[in-house]
């Protein structure tokens, strides 16, 4: 039963039952599930749980199998099956990624005269991981100027972000414009180079290019342009 608990609630809100997301009950009425911000780990005590059970199991096996020889080689052989299953030769490493420290765009943001409110695009196209990377680099980068980003990440999306994401996948658009203001966002900052960025000469039809570094093709256009210090 607490494997079944414990592998329900990994799924998070992908876990539908006519309907019905269990889930989404405990996020709005236990006190401590609204702050949890990857229920995927649930999936933790599924394992700790398997492993209790294959232990019971390991311990019953030595009254089934009388010959301890035959014991041996049964134990030897579940071992090295389950070594061979989680072997991953070559291992699927990454290099990491150069990280902009004290950019041009960065030093800009950093002298005006009040820390903006932002939104960095492109947004993520999907909800796989491997597409929030871009995300995670944007938090890093917030480390080294002032302001507030408003796209949001993983369990701290804020209320907005549903309606903020849809039309960010459009902009440039009237409605996406209109909503940037509602939320009194001060500059978009665009990463000219990543897939799925909105093309400049779309996005000049609706506001104004303030600032473009270069170097990192990063591009700043103004909603509420800020004065510097």
């Amino acid at each position: 039963m607490a494997v079944i608990i414990a592998l329900i609630l990994s799924l998070g809100l992908r876990f539908q039952v006519g309907g019905f997301e269990p889930y989404q009950w405990l996020w709005a009425y236990v006190p401590g599930f609204a702050q949890l911000r990857s229920p995927f780990r649930f999936a933790v005590f599924v394992q700790i749980h398997l492993v209790l059970l294959a232990g019971f199991g390991l311990a019953n096996l030595r009254h089934w199998i009388s010959n301890k020889r035959l014991g041996l080689i049964i134990l030897l052989s579940s071992t090295i099956i389950v070594l061979f299953e989680s072997l991953a030769l070559p291992l699927p490493l990454q290099p990491m990624p150069s990280l902009e420290r004290h950019a041009r765009w960065q030093n800009w943001l950093n002298q005006l005269d009040r820390p903006p409110r932002l939104v960095m695009l492109p947004f993520s196209p999907s909800t796989n991981v491997v597409d929030f990377e871009q995300t995670t680099l944007w938090m890093l980068e917030s480390r080294y100027f002032q302001g507030q980003m408003l796209n949001g990440y993983s369990g701290f999306f804020p209320n907005h972000h549903a309606s903020l994401r849809k039309q960010m996948f459009s902009f440039p658009s009237f409605e996406g414009v209109r909503l940037l203001r509602q939320m009194q966002v001060d500059y978009v900052i665009v990463h000219d180079d990543l897939a799925f960025a909105p093309a400049p000469e779309l996005i000049l039809k609706y506001l104004p290019l303030v600032y473009h570094d270069s170097q990192y093709n990063v591009s700043i256009y103004a909603l509420n342009q800020l004065n510097k210090e």
